[in-house]
């Protein structure tokens, strides 16, 4: 293990060269069962790679922002498949394991007695693509992922022709502005006004919904003025540097509701705090 890591870095890293790779194929198209397979395949590789490597592949394959890259390849009807999936599933979990094995799934339903299924799209005689239409042809992705090593937009799909390959400067385009005159020029939060309740305690404050984190966090100073007491836990945290570290704190239970609609509350339960929560 200590030659393979001297080799190919530490197990984040080489799980973000794989997931690099694989976004750099081209994005499976409707009724491409074929490329759907290789997809799923790859997917499934990736997990049995991460699982060889013990606790930190563990940490890498529960990754949920992982699962929303590799995502961003598919079609936009499959990408609502796989949340119904999650959804009719309550014990299902958002991480690279349960994307495999929908991927299996689908690729067994798609396979099932010899029948190709192309989700309604027949399929036609090849012809002359037209590049111009297909890089229009399918809604840009709009994830963005704090502290990934590569923040450049892709704008259109990869292949393999030569003249994608001459194409070193990514068009530009800017998900904000919706606009190709530049790139994205800073990253927007997403902040609510929320009331956090235990006890006879209330904080009147903040909070920031990240779509990409795996766990709801609460800040030291939030735990205090609320007098919230829980178990003590240890978790990994990886940095903006993609450094794993083990952060030692506590898992908390408190209430939430909208200072709007007070009456109506939500039980939050296994939220994690620590003194280095920033």
């Amino acid at each position: 293990m200590a030659t393979l890591t001297e080799k190919f870095g530490q197990p984040h890293q080489l799980a973000l060269q794989k997931i690099a790779h694989v976004m750099d194929s081209p994005d499976i198209r409707r009724g491409d069962t074929e490329g759907f397979e290789r997809f799923a395949l790859q997917i499934r590789a990736l997990v049995g790679m991460l699982q060889t490597l013990g606790q930190e592949g563990e940490i890498e394959l529960r990754c949920g922002s992982h699962v929303a890259r590799l995502l961003s390849k598919l079609p936009t009807e499959m990408r609502s498949e796989f949340k119904r999936y999650m959804c009719r599933n309550a014990t299902a979990v958002y991480d690279i394991i349960e994307f495999s094995a929908w991927l299996q799934l689908e690729t067994w339903c798609q396979t099932s007695d010899g029948h190709k299924v192309s989700y309604g799209v027949k399929e036609k005689a090849p012809s002359k693509p037209d590049r111009h239409r297909e890089s229009r042809q399918f809604p840009r992705s709009t994830n963005i992922l704090h502290g990934a090593e590569d923040l450049t937009p892709k704008d259109e799909s990869f292949s393999s022709s030569p003249a994608n390959k001459k194409d070193k400067n990514p068009k530009a385009y800017c998900p904000y502005c919706d606009t190709e005159d530049h790139f994205l020029t800073r990253v927007l939060l997403k902040v609510i006004r929320v009331l956090l309740r235990h006890g006879d305690k209330t904080l009147d404050t903040y909070a920031v919904l990240d779509d990409g984190s795996d766990r709801t966090m609460l800040l030291t100073a939030a735990a205090q003025q609320l007098e919230v007491t829980g178990t003590p836990e240890d978790i990994s945290l990886r940095t903006i540097r993609q450094d794993t570290q083990i952060v030692h704190g506590a898992s908390v239970s408190f209430e939430i509701s909208s200072p709007y609609q007070p009456k109506k509350v939500y039980k939050i339960t296994n939220a994690f705090t620590a003194q280095r929560l920033g």
